[in-house]
């Protein structure tokens, strides 16, 4: 019987466990786990190219993150319990661990989640800010106070700050090399908290869709960045009501089509409909007019291409010679805007 449930297990002889099987997991598991993401929180403001926050917040690509990449991540989340317990020794209380907070005027689509409060031996009390680094990284910030050698960090404490009303983080970072601490503690500046409140209202209740960090796809920031492709190259966004120049943020966290002029279920978000059109801040392409159902843009060789809802809208002028009319499910069935 053992030989029989042996052949029938593994018919190719003992199975191997790889690597990669173990990081598609890994891919896999977290796919399952993620929803539907959209939420501008203090993590993602200070990022150094608003045109990516704006992207990011109406999850128009995918991170496409490595097995090993996910492993990593892990590690930092597993690594803040283990340096909460180290400071707690140090007679410090931490508290309100993972509280949400939302931004004012932001309708509920922005906000923070922080890692904690901390109340020193002495009574103070401090926003708690946990990291984990390589050793480059971490020389790096023993050496520069982290406004300058991560502003991306020093603005999400500094929202964070505003938004719990506290005056001081005590950042601390493990080395994830060699497990040594480094401590930075960060005062409350003002004005630099409320440039990215500031932005957060603009992106959500303003239509701001963000400025390129650089036009060169090649620059620093850019090259590995995840938006690229769409950003600077010719791939079309994701494909659903987020992505769609009909929708926009309203109270409570939700979004409305200005189309149908109704609340768009969360069910749906991800999906889309077939009126959709892409909003031409998503789009590499110069854009030429816009009407209800339908934006036209110019191909670098000087043609005219439309972007239209389905064919059930035939509202686009034929009047004007276009080089192609699509509907933005065969523009993403094409995987790219143009060809030549």
């Amino acid at each position: 019987l053992f030989l029989v449930l042996k052949s029938f297990l593994f018919p190719n002889g003992d199975y191997k466990m790889q690597v990669e099987d173990i990081y598609n997991a890994i891919i896999k598991d977290e796919e399952e786990k993620q929803e539907f993401y959209r939420w501008l929180g203090a993590s993602l403001i200070g990022h150094e190219c608003t045109r990516y926050i704006f992207l990011k917040f109406i999850c128009a690509f995918n991170e496409n993150f490595t097995g090993r990449i996910l492993r990593v991540f892990r590690n930092g989340h597993e690594a803040e319990p283990r340096i909460g317990a180290d400071l707690k020794l140090t007679g410090c209380e931490i508290f309100d661990e993972q509280l949400e907070i939302d931004a004012p005027f932001c309708k509920g689509h922005a906000g923070s989640t922080i890692d904690g409060k901390i109340k020193m031996p002495n009574g103070e009390v401090l926003l708690l800010e946990y990291k984990t680094a390589k050793s480059t990284s971490f020389k790096k910030y023993q050496k520069e106070p982290i406004k300058i050698s991560n502003p991306r960090y020093y603005y999400q404490v500094q929202v964070n700050m505003h938004l719990t009303g506290l005056k001081k983080t005590m950042w601390i970072v493990e080395n994830k090399d060699t497990n040594e601490l480094h401590i930075e503690y960060i005062d409350y500046d003002n004005q630099d908290a409320c440039s990215k409140l500031s932005l957060m209202h603009k992106i959500v209740n303003e239509g701001f869709t963000g400025e390129k960090c650089s036009d060169n796809p090649d620059y620093f920031q850019c090259k590995w960045c995840s938006a690229n492709s769409i950003c600077h190259g010719k791939k079309t966004p994701r494909m659903h009501c987020l992505t769609c120049c009909h929708s926009i943020a309203i109270d409570g966290g939700k979004f409305k089509c200005m189309l149908y002029q109704t609340e768009i279920p969360n069910e749906f978000l991800s999906k889309g409909c077939p009126e959709h059109v892409f909003h031409p801040a998503t789009i590499n392409l110069n854009m030429v007019d816009t009407g209800e159902y339908w934006v036209s843009y110019r191909l670098p060789t000087g043609e005219l291409i439309c972007n239209c809802s389905a064919k059930s809208f035939p509202k686009v002028d034929t009047s004007i010679e276009y080089k192609e009319i699509l509907d933005s499910s065969e523009m993403v069935k094409r995987g790219y805007l143009y060809e030549n």
